[in-house]
């Protein structure tokens, strides 16, 4: 009898602790392991609104509205009701929108703030405005730690009690460390003299040892370093478990389902002797929300992970009819794009958090008033055809002067030979008299960032031999058809191709007009979509030295024609193009 009241006993034991372990995935392996659901965001650039973009559902190019803080909101309080999770945020906040060119942070973090971040990074572009600016604005609003170890703060008075090297989060009983990591903002950026950068690498073995003198087994990194800077990381200190990336705008796992190329998995896995590293992040703009699941062993191991971003939209898609206007599909299709989403991993219907979007229907009506405020005046009509012609000798008038632009941002981020502008980004005339706001962000749609990159002098010319027979010659992308600032070619249509450039001079240091040195070395500034490879700039793709900037264009041709209070067509002998 005694037996048999055991083994009843035991059945009822083993069926309670079954039970609990399906309820929660963490118990089914060992009581000590623990599982954590991290959700992350970057360079969210004050992308408070969806922006539109175009991906391919069911072979068929689709315009999207992705992202948003509403959407990201939603998604995490869904997701918020599991006690193991972790939101965190790598950096660049703000810069990229009028909402920040407004309200200089303020309408991004009361938006962040209901969002409950467990913590965010310090980005280059948090300092923009200087560093006091930052905390008056944003800091000091924060409902969320702000962390970054490589960062001293101590002179600026705001910052020096905001800014702290990590933070320990309990989950479970167990401590996870988040230590910050930001690129050094002294050069990129305007941080100025209260804010002190070390080096990135040096910091964090610092702080790793001393995390691991207290026992904490879980080390998280949160950088602001970018994809390549994550990687040399990793290798360097085995100890980081997961590293949350920013800066670089890298989109990392597999979305060829939607037609998007990445630049490697995700997670991306650096393995060790004894463990490993996870690299993750979040691609840009709010576009999407990165989602990883990680299990843990009793010694802090990684023992499992899985996951993908996730591109949040909304239930609107565009495609264009049959003359070339983007317009909203009827019913059956919507209903076919909209089965096919939701048997997608990586690509989600989102409704908007009410809260958050009550925040920016606050701050928008402003903006949409800054969208019809006159900036400067163009002297002249300022024209913009797509190639030469007769009418047009030297092709667009209002795309070097982009170009020009870009050039100016440039040199005073580092420095730069010429400016390059793919005609193709540049989209209406100026006509004489007031410019606004909202004509520029007319001109220049593409929310395209400056892109500053190396480029052998060789593969420059092959390059643009290539994109001028693709557009001049042959007219099938006539896009890429190139103008530059700082730079001038010479084309003549009746050689062959490679060899349709006759003259290309770049002006050096001292004003002088100097041959193009194809063993030469140059720096570019440019546009993020030809410097992607995009309007068949493809030599760009894997350029050295590539730097994003984070600078949105049309903000830079803005503050341009700001600067200059009236703008008009470049001198005879900067104009970039000239047929012979």
């Amino acid at each position: 009898m005694k037996k048999y009241l055991f083994s009843i006993t035991t059945v009822v034991i083993i069926t309670f602790f079954t039970s609990c372990s399906l309820k929660n995935p963490s118990l089914a392996h060992h009581s000590d392991n623990l599982t954590i659901e991290i959700l992350h965001i970057n360079d969210t650039h004050s992308h408070l609104e969806p922006i539109k973009t175009s991906i391919y559902i069911n072979g068929k190019k689709t315009y999207v509205y992705a992202g948003g803080y509403a959407k990201i909101a939603k998604y995490i309080k869904e997701k918020k009701t599991n006690p193991h999770i972790i939101v965190l945020h790598a950096g660049d906040a703000v810069q990229g929108s009028l909402y920040y060119i407004l309200f200089k942070g303020k309408a991004d973090v009361e938006a962040l703030n209901k969002m409950k971040l467990d913590a965010m990074t310090v980005g280059n572009h948090e300092f923009d405005k200087n560093a006091t600016s930052f905390g008056i604005n944003f800091a000091k609003l924060a409902n969320f730690p702000i962390i970054s170890c490589d960062i001293n703060a101590s002179a600026n008075p705001i910052l020096k009690n905001i800014i702290k090297p990590y933070i320990i989060k309990e989950i479970d009983k167990q401590k996870i460390a988040i230590v910050g990591d930001s690129v050094n903002s002294s050069v990129i950026s305007n941080p100025g003299p209260t804010v002190v950068f070390s080096n990135y690498i040096d910091s964090a073995k610092k702080y790793v040892n001393e995390l691991k003198k207290r026992g904490i087994n879980k080390i998280i990194f949160l950088t602001h370093i970018g994809y390549k800077h994550d990687q040399f990381l990793a290798r360097q200190i085995p100890d980081i478990d997961i590293i949350i990336g920013g800066h670089s705008h890298t989109l990392l796992g597999d979305f060829t389902n939607i037609g998007m190329k990445s630049k490697g998995p995700y997670p991306t896995v650096i393995n060790h002797n004894l463990s490993k590293t996870l690299i993750v992040t979040d691609y840009k703009w709010g576009e999407m929300i990165g989602d990883i699941n990680v299990t843990f062993d009793k010694n802090g191991k990684i023992t499992n992970y899985t996951g993908t971003p996730v591109m949040l939209v909304s239930d609107i898609f565009l495609r264009k009819n049959a003359n070339g206007k983007k317009v909203e599909v009827n019913e059956s299709i919507k209903t076919k794009i909209k089965n096919f989403i939701s048997n997608q991993p990586n690509i989600k219907i989102e409704s908007n958090d009410k809260t958050v979007e009550q925040i920016i229907n606050k701050y928008k009506p402003e903006v949409n008033k800054l969208m019809k405020t006159v900036i400067g005046i163009a002297a002249e009509n300022l024209v913009n055809v797509r190639l030469p012609n007769k009418k047009n000798p030297h092709g667009s008038m209002i795309a070097p002067i982009v170009a020009k632009a870009l050039y100016e941002k440039a040199e005073k981020t580092g420095g730069c030979d010429f400016a390059l502008q793919n005609v193709g980004a540049v989209r209406i005339s100026i006509p004489k008299g007031n410019i606004s706001i909202g004509e520029v962000y007319t001109l220049l749609p593409f929310g395209n960032t400056l892109v500053i990159l190396n480029l052998k002098g060789a593969k420059i010319k092959t390059m643009l031999e290539n994109v001028i027979d693709l557009s001049f010659i042959k007219h099938s992308h006539t896009g890429s058809f190139p103008y530059m600032y700082n730079a001038k070619i010479t084309i003549n249509v009746s050689n062959k191709k490679g060899q349709r450039i006759t003259s290309f001079k770049i002006k050096d240091a001292n004003g002088n007009w100097i041959d193009l040195d194809q063993n030469k070395t140059y720096k570019i500034a440019t546009n993020s979509y030809i410097a992607n490879g995009g309007d068949y700039y493809s030599e760009m793709r894997n350029a050295s030295n590539k730097t994003d900037t984070g600078f949105l264009n049309t903000e830079i041709f803005i503050n341009y024609i700001k600067s200059k209070g009236t703008i008009k067509k470049l001198p005879d002998d900067e104009v970039p193009i000239t047929l012979q």
